[in-house]
C-alpha cells in the first residue's frame, strides 16, 4: 500500500463545456500530512478540494483515496465512501437550524450508520461545547458553530479532514481556536488539506501548494 492517502492524477474539471477549473492536475498528499493549498479566487482551489472530498466528479482523470479509485463510484457509493473516510469542514456552516449541537452532530451518526449520543456529547465536549448541547445555531457564535461543524467532522473518526477557509468567517480569537483544534488533530495522526487565503494559516502546513488557473504553480 502506498504512503500516500490521496493521489490524484491528471485531474479536469470543465463546467458548461468550455469552463475549465482544473487543468490536467496531479497531486499526491502523504498520510498525516498537512497540505495548505493556496490560490487566487478561481484558480481551482475548492473545485480540487470538493473533488478529493467526494462532493463533485472530475471531467477526465483519476483521484485515488486510500487506494480507492473514487473517479470510478457511483454516486450512491462516493457518498457511502465519504461518510467512511473523509470530515468535511466549510466556511459556510451548514448546520441544520431547527437542530441543536447535539443533534447536528448525530445527524452525520444517523446517516453513517448508528447513531450514539453519548458519543456525540464526547465530541463536543473536545470542542469546547460541553455547555452548548442544546443550543440552536442562531444561539451560537459563529467561531461557536463552526467548532460544532468540526464535532461534526470528526464524529466519524475519518482520517482525512477537508477544510476550506474554516476560519474565514471568524474573528482572531475564534479563528485562534479553530486553528488550535486542527493543530491538535494534526497531531494526532490526521491528513489534513486546508485551503486558505491567509500566508500564515498556510505557513501551518508541512507544505504549500499554490494554484493558479487551475493548475499547481508552486
Amino acid at each position: 500500500m502506498s504512503n500516500d492517502i490521496i493521489r490524484v492524477k491528471n485531474v479536469s474539471k470543465i463546467y458548461n463545456n468550455r469552463l475549465k477549473a482544473l487543468n490536467d492536475l496531479s497531486l499526491l498528499i502523504r498520510d498525516g500530512e498537512w497540505t495548505s493549498i493556496m490560490g487566487p479566487s478561481g484558480s481551482g482551489k475548492t473545485t480540487l478540494l470538493n473533488i478529493i472530498g467526494c462532493l463533485d466528479s472530475a471531467t477526465s482523470g483519476s483521484v485515488f483515496i486510500n487506494d480507492t479509485e473514487t473517479t470510478k463510484l457511483n454516486q450512491k457509493q462516493l457518498t457511502c465512501f465519504r461518510r467512511e473516510n473523509i470530515g468535511l469542514i466549510f466556511q459556510q456552516y451548514h448546520l441544520v437550524p431547527y437542530l441543536n449541537a447535539l443533534e447536528n452532530v448525530m445527524m452525520a451518526q444517523f446517516y453513517h450508520s448508528v447513531v450514539n449520543e453519548k458519543d456525540a456529547i464526547e465530541v463536543l465536549k473536545r470542542v469546547g461545547l460541553g455547555n452548548r448541547l442544546n443550543h440552536i445555531p442562531a444561539h451560537l457564535s459563529g467561531g461557536e458553530q463552526q467548532r460544532v461543524c468540526i464535532a461534526r467532522a470528526l464524529i466519524n473518526e475519518p482520517n482525512i479532514l477537508l477544510a476550506d477557509e474554516p476560519t474565514g468567517n471568524l474573528d482572531q480569537k475564534n479563528g485562534d481556536l479553530v486553528l488550535n483544534l486542527i493543530k491538535e488533530l494534526h497531531n494526532e495522526g490526521h491528513t489534513i488539506v486546508l485551503i486558505t487565503h491567509n500566508s500564515q494559516i498556510g505557513k501551518l502546513g508541512q507544505r504549500i501548494v499554490n494554484m493558479i488557473d487551475g493548475k499547481i504553480s508552486s
